[in-house]
């Protein structure tokens, strides 16, 4: 596998969630609220992926904060407070798609730092037992990791567990870039394993890779590029 291109791997693997049960996102789901630290933690980032999309409305449930990042990150983050959403709204408002009529729109570094989210999840592809995962392609979650902890939205000790739908997709030794997050603990519907998180400590944004165009049409990012003066280096 170590010769593989991340680009390669993908097209070994069809989409994790082509054959998404809801019994599978379930037990994940289950799982997740019996993985360390999910008791305690206050607040929440959980991806948008269709797997994950039970949990996400376990957090509300079980009464946590749900930070999401808005379609394409355009928008930035939302925040999703428990109990201001009516029960038979809940399965909507965690969609992805209609954030904005549900959450609240995190749109200043203020309304991010001291966030103190503590655990983040999201939904991998392939994953290695370093912690290093295989995502869509599109770098969102390295992105929103980085951004939250630049903006301060992380909580000492943070913890990232990544969910893989089929056990099988753990593999050796991924391919790794600089920008790539890393993860403390795998989670399948069986049950959660520790990793060494070799990667991503502390996540940063690697501002050389990213087009000007990508900067633009992500409106936090570009809000912090124009704040370190980025805009009139280019």
């Amino acid at each position: 596998m170590t010769n593989f291109t991340k680009e390669q791997l993908r097209e070994l693997h069809d989409r994790p969630d082509a054959g998404l049960s809801l019994e599978l996102a379930g037990r994940l789901a289950e799982r997740l609220r019996r993985l360390d630290g999910y008791r305690e933690a206050k607040q929440l980032f959980i991806d948008p992926s269709p797997l994950l999309k039970q949990a996400r409305l376990n957090a509300l449930v079980d009464g946590k904060v749900l930070v999401m990042p808005g379609p394409g990150m355009k928008d930035g983050f939302y925040r999703l407070d428990p109990y201001k959403i009516k029960f038979p709204q809940l399965a909507k408002a965690v969609n992805g798609r209609d954030l904005a009529d549900f959450g609240k729109r995190l749109g200043s570094r203020e309304e991010i730092k001291g966030l103190e989210i503590s655990l983040l999840i999201g939904e991998a592809w392939a994953l290695d037992r370093r912690g290093f995962f295989l995502g869509e392609g599109k770098g969102f979650f390295d992105l929103s990791v980085a951004l939250l902890a630049e903006l301060g939205g992380l909580a000492e000790g943070y913890r990232v567990a990544m969910a893989l739908a089929d056990p099988a997709r753990l593999i050796t030794n991924l391919p790794v870039d600089p920008w790539d997050v890393g993860c403390d603990v795998l989670l399948t519907a069986e049950g959660d394993e520790p990793l060494s998180r070799e990667g991503g400590q502390p996540p940063a944004i690697v501002w050389e890779v990213l087009t000007l165009d990508r900067i633009r049409r992500i409106t936090p990012l570009w809000k912090l590029y124009v704040e370190q003066g980025r805009d009139r280096q280019a």
